[in-house]
């Protein structure tokens, strides 16, 4: 945010996941795990590969969750005036504008961002751009091991800033809107309990992703020698010695298996600093899963 202003309340928070929900369904994109903050959010977000053809109906279809009816007349209008002078394949143009939009990470956080700035200087009688720069994204490897800990690192964001006891007591995080009968939440958590390929109910996801969350916050402080902070009246100093922070995780580029990062290094060595010496650096809270980062951290 602009000023890094908290200005996400109650009503702010409903209104960005309501946003992001319609846009999930618009772009294909899955948030598997997410956490709105007073002034910022993470999303763990799962980008599948965009299919060779999207149909027009399908993009139609999709539409309709992101635009309202009287939206969708005027495209349908604005589509029959250019066709009426001349510009026969409008319609093809408007909808390939769409599907370029579609299973895209940085087309998914720009509409939600732009869709919420429009609604919230709206509501407050304001102008001028909300979002203080670009958004911070980690590419994470699908492994369970990668995933459940950067989801166990979105659901504790609260936790860490001293705002709540237990992950339980936030509203605004996956788990919590799961619990309340949330559809899309309970679908991301059991993707990420279950793994790739297989599919547990809800009940049996939710112990398993529990579970996973406690074991990677003990071990996380065993490791660290430190407890897990309990409502902190500093929040700058807990944010520098909290067990539950990893720099990694907010200033690295790639998390996952050594093996992953080097094939990413190779692949996109021409655009990266091809003389570093460290490719991966280990993270250092539970060293024994074997998981690392490739870190842009100066």
């Amino acid at each position: 945010m602009v000023d890094r202003r908290l200005i996400f309340g109650d009503e702010e928070k409903g209104k960005m996941l309501a946003i992001v929900r319609q846009f999930e369904l618009f772009s294909g994109v899955q948030v598997l795990s997410y956490c709105l903050m007073g002034n910022h959010f993470h999303f763990l977000v799962l980008v599948p590969k965009a299919p060779e053809n999207i149909p027009d109906q399908e993009v139609q279809e999709r539409m309709r969750f992101v635009y309202n009816a009287k939206r969708m007349d005027e495209f349908e209008e604005l589509i029959l005036q250019r066709i009426e002078s001349g510009d026969i394949h409008f319609r093809t143009k408007l909808y390939n504008s769409m599907r370029a939009r579609m299973y895209d990470l940085s087309s998914f956080v720009k509409d939600v961002k732009l869709r919420f700035s429009k609604w919230y200087n709206a509501n407050q009688n304001r102008k001028g751009t909300l979002w203080e720069e670009r958004f911070k994204s980690v590419l994470v490897e699908g492994s369970e091991n990668a995933m459940m800990r950067v989801a166990a690192y979105i659901e504790l964001n609260p936790v860490r800033a001293g705002i709540v006891n237990t992950v339980s007591d936030y509203a605004w995080c996956s788990i919590s809107e799961a619990a309340m009968g949330g559809k899309r939440a309970r679908m991301g958590i059991i993707r990420l309990a279950s793994g790739i390929g297989s599919d547990h109910s809800w009940k049996d996801a939710l112990a398993i992703y529990q579970n996973k969350l406690v074991v990677r916050i003990q071990s996380q402080s065993v490791h660290s020698n430190q407890s897990i902070p309990v409502k902190q009246e500093d929040h700058a100093q807990s944010q520098n010695t909290n067990p539950l922070r990893n720099r990694c995780l907010t200033d690295g580029l790639v998390i996952g298996s050594r093996e992953f990062i080097e094939a990413f290094h190779q692949t996109h060595i021409k655009r990266l600093n091809s003389r570093r010496k460290t490719i991966c650096t280990p993270m250092r809270e539970t060293p024994a899963d074997g998981l690392c980062s490739y870190r842009n951290v100066k």
